[in-house]
Parts: C-alpha cells; sequence; structure tokens
C-alpha cells in the first residue's frame, strides 16, 4: 500500500540528493522512501538509517506535445505537465500545426508523447494520431477530450493511440503521461 507523505519531516534525510530532487514529491512503499518525478531518469538509492531512498538523476525530462484549439486548455495542461517536471516542447491550436510541429521536432525521441484533443479545426486528434503512428508507430499518444464516447475510445485504440482521458480529470494527465513515457512500449 502506497501512502503520500508531507516531505517536511523527511526533509533532513534527502539533503545527499540534489536540490532538484529534495522538492519532488515522496512516497513510502514496503519500507523504502520513493522520490518521484517527470523524467525518465538513471535512478540510485541509498541506505540511511533504516531507510531506503531512492533517487533519479533528472537528465532526460518527459517532453511533450499538446495540441487544442483552446488556448486556455493549452495553458492550462502546460501549467500542469510543467509542475510535475515535464517539459512541454511545443503547441499547436490544430490537426495541421500539430503534424508541422511533429515534422520539425522529427521523432522519437522529442516528444516523448503526444496530447492530442480530439475536436481541432483542419484534422482531428484521431487523424492526427493516424498519420502520426503511420510514420511513427511507436510513438505515445494521448487523446485529451471533453467528447470521449465508447466508439471514440474504440477507435483511439484500434488506431493505436496508448489513453483517452477526458478533459476534467486533467489532474491525471502527468500521472498518465509519466506511465506511458516510462513503460518503453510502442
Amino acid at each position: 500500500m502506497t501512502a503520500a507523505l508531507d516531505p517536511s519531516p523527511i526533509e533532513p534525510v534527502l539533503q545527499p540528493f540534489p536540490a532538484s530532487l529534495q522538492r519532488l514529491p515522496i512516497r513510502v512503499k514496503r519500507g523504502s522512501v520513493g522520490v518521484l518525478g517527470g523524467s525518465r531518469c538513471g535512478c540510485h538509492s541509498e541506505q540511511v538509517g533504516s531507510l531506503q531512498l531512492v533517487g533519479c538523476q533528472t537528465a532526460e525530462p518527459i517532453t511533450v506535445l499538446v495540441a487544442d484549439d483552446e488556448e486556455d486548455m493549452r495553458v492550462l495542461v502546460r501549467g500542469v505537465l510543467t509542475r510535475h517536471g515535464m517539459k512541454v516542447v511545443e503547441e499547436a491550436i490544430d490537426g495541421i500545426e500539430a503534424l508541422t510541429a511533429i515534422d520539425r521536432l522529427d521523432p522519437p525521441p522529442t516528444p516523448s508523447v503526444l496530447v492530442l484533443d480530439n475536436r481541432m479545426p483542419a484534422l482531428s486528434g484521431l487523424e492526427v494520431a493516424a498519420q502520426v503512428l503511420t510514420r511513427f508507430p511507436g510513438q505515445h499518444i494521448i487523446l485529451f477530450s471533453a467528447f470521449l464516447t465508447p466508439e471514440i475510445e474504440a477507435h483511439a485504440k484500434a488506431i493505436g493511440i496508448r489513453a483517452c482521458l477526458s478533459k476534467d480529470a486533467v489532474a491525471r494527465l502527468p500521472t498518465l503521461i509519466a506511465d506511458i513515457a516510462g513503460s518503453g512500449d510502442p
């Protein structure tokens, strides 16, 4: 069972770790303290008293392209992801701009994950995803839409989109991105 902790009582224990790691969320699982973040990392551990500390060198942050025609939503997503240590490398206001940005970024490895709204001008998120996955079959994509139906989710899965998330669950987006980017599975 995982329990969230207030990091302030553990700060003295974290002193051997770089300052950037000391600000990350902490979790305890089976007697160990894990330092979590939004990066692909080279992890290391250190025994401090009875605690096994696990820390990460944030050598390669998770990178994200966000495509949404609503500026407020792009700003919100960028803020949420940045707060979790992820880097929004590009934003697009429609499907065409998303494809242009992807060409410019030349994945992989950047971006690690595409977050695509489905209802956008010119091309939908599903249409963008289909084109991207034809060229880059291993690209991680999340369909992020206020209008998810079982049919849309089935279509997304059929073309290779890794996950669908409703916009009202934006707080879950960093965890979903980290899980997908860290899985190593296309």
